[in-house]
């Protein structure tokens, strides 16, 4: 069975749904990374967490290039239905397609949502885990600070360090 579309409007659908495609990809490698950067956070001093970071960074500057060829292709294909460039969306696009070309559209479409949508719970959570973090660091900083304060000055007559009678035992007990 042929596709009643235009042959430019096949094409155009074609790169539609092959971008479509890459994003869905780049999304679950997104997943991936969170997964991992999770992970990291659970360890003390977070080993490596720089380096996850750069990746996810160049991995969502990716992302957007991909998003913004997926939405060139879907005007593309919105523009050879003769619809109005306002109002072109994937479900409008999927109004205007007979069945037999919209399957494969309706299921990237699904999926993309999908994986879209665990991403972000996935972000949810490393931003939850990450806040914890800080959290917690700040509280051990701020109590480190209140135990190490002095009231006499650090140093005496000389240039040298004074005892601080009863302060500091917090690090010195770690030390």
């Amino acid at each position: 069975m042929s596709s009643p579309l235009a042959s430019a409007a096949v094409t155009d659908l074609n790169g539609l749904l092959r971008a479509m495609e890459r994003e869905a990809d780049l999304f679950q490698r997104l997943g991936a990374l969170l997964d991992e950067q999770r992970q990291v956070l659970k360890r003390v001093g977070a080993p490596g967490l720089g380096e996850l970071r750069a990746a996810t960074e160049a991995l969502l500057g990716t992302l957007d290039e991909v998003g913004e060829a997926r939405r060139a292709r879907l005007a593309e294909v919105g523009r050879e239905l003769g619809m109005e460039a306002e109002a072109v969306s994937v479900a409008a696009v999927l109004d205007r397609l007979p069945a037999f070309d919209r399957r494969e559209l309706e299921a990237l479409q699904s999926q993309l949502a999908g994986v879209a949508a665990a991403v972000r719970r996935r972000g949810e959570v490393a931003q939850h885990l990450l806040g914890v973090s800080l959290d917690t660091i700040h509280g051990i900083l701020q109590g480190v600070h209140q135990e190490a304060e002095v009231e006499v000055s650090l140093y005496g007559g000389g240039g040298k360090i004074t005892a601080a009678a009863g302060r500091g035992a917090v690090l010195r007990q770690t030390a």
